[in-house]
């Protein structure tokens, strides 16, 4: 059994290394609207692709709480300072009758109490990747519960991937495996890595678990999941992909790379009463009248970087947010100069 199991995970492990070299999506940099012929390159990372067992998923169904799992790693993560959010989940089953072991991603309650009424064994498992403002990211994966015999071991390893471009040139050195064996099978075991940031850069994951059930023939089922595209500063914070102005549709967009080089300001456009009100003429005449005490209108690359005033580059922003969440995010965007 220790053979087959370890034959499998090497096959797994190089499976991982090797798709974790490609971008996990092709997200193209296109303008957030093409009515004039100036395009601003920007990425949309609310597109941001989650994959279980080489399927399509959900990203925001996988990520509710399971109910009485609280997590370990989120404590982990707080208690170092970083902005903690819940993580996904998946699971691997084993069914009464023991002809039948399905895995994937978690959707719904329904769906959890059906895997769990119609199984002798389901361990659930969590990855997460975190960042904050305390120069540092974290990466792992935990049990985050089991329900019924657990199996006699699980084997999980993920791999973490950053790079200074959203689509290539990607480097995999930051790796997690182990194996929980016996009573260490039980919520709340899990592996975690912290990594340093002191530059703004892209980052993509990719993971696999194997559980493994005792028997005169054993029974083994792979997990496996890849998650991107995320975006930190300098600082370790993410960038703010989850804005949407719900007038437009209009989501807010990232820069396509960390490199992006900082403009004197002297040499920058100008942006002022007359430019505004030049935008919310058009802005007023292609979706309606705006309120636009409200917000503020946001270069979706900043004039700082070489932002120009083409529609294309502007969005408007709700005041609150553009304060708390987007402005701190470009205040560590780079070094000065």
């Amino acid at each position: 059994m220790k053979f087959v199991s370890k034959s499998l995970w090497l096959v797994v492990l190089a499976l991982s290394l090797l798709f974790s070299s490609y971008p996990l999506h092709d997200v193209k940099a296109t303008p957030s609207n093409k009515d004039d012929n100036e395009n601003i390159t920007g990425i949309d990372l609310s597109k941001r692709i989650s994959e279980v067992n080489g399927e399509r998923q959900n990203t925001a169904s996988s990520k509710k709480d399971l109910a009485g799992s609280d997590s370990k790693l989120q404590k982990i993560a707080k208690e170092q300072g970083l902005d903690v959010e819940s993580s996904y989940q998946s699971y691997i089953a084993y069914d009464k009758e023991g002809n039948k072991i399905s895995s994937g991603q978690v959707t719904s309650e329904n769906q959890r109490k059906t895997i769990e009424k119609k199984s002798k064994s389901v361990v659930y498992l969590a990855h997460i990747f975190l960042g904050g403002k305390v120069n540092k990211v974290l990466h792992g994966v935990e049990i985050s519960k089991v329900v019924g015999i657990p199996p006699t071991s699980v084997e999980v390893l993920q791999t973490l991937c950053k790079s200074g471009y959203y689509n290539k040139q990607f480097t995999c050195p930051h790796v997690i495996r182990k194996t929980f064996i016996g009573a260490q099978v039980k919520k709340g075991s899990e592996v975690h890595q912290f990594i340093n940031v002191n530059t703004t850069s892209f980052w993509k994951y990719s993971g696999s678990a194997i559980a493994t059930w005792a028997g005169k023939k054993p029974t083994i089922r792979t997990l496996t999941w890849t998650e991107g595209l995320y975006l930190t500063n300098m600082k370790g914070l993410f960038f703010p992909s989850d804005y949407t102005d719900k007038q437009s549709g209009l989501n807010i967009l990232a820069p396509p790379n960390a490199f992006i080089k900082w403009v004197p300001k002297e040499k920058r456009v100008k942006w002022e009463k007359k430019e505004r009100q030049a935008y919310r003429d058009w802005y007023d005449k292609k979706y309606g009248k705006k309120t636009w005490v409200k917000f503020e209108i946001h270069h979706q690359l900043p004039r700082e970087y070489g932002g120009g005033n083409q529609t294309s580059n502007l969005i408007p922003i709700d005041v609150n947010f553009h304060r708390k969440e987007v402005n701190p995010w470009w205040a560590s965007y780079s070094k000065k100069k």
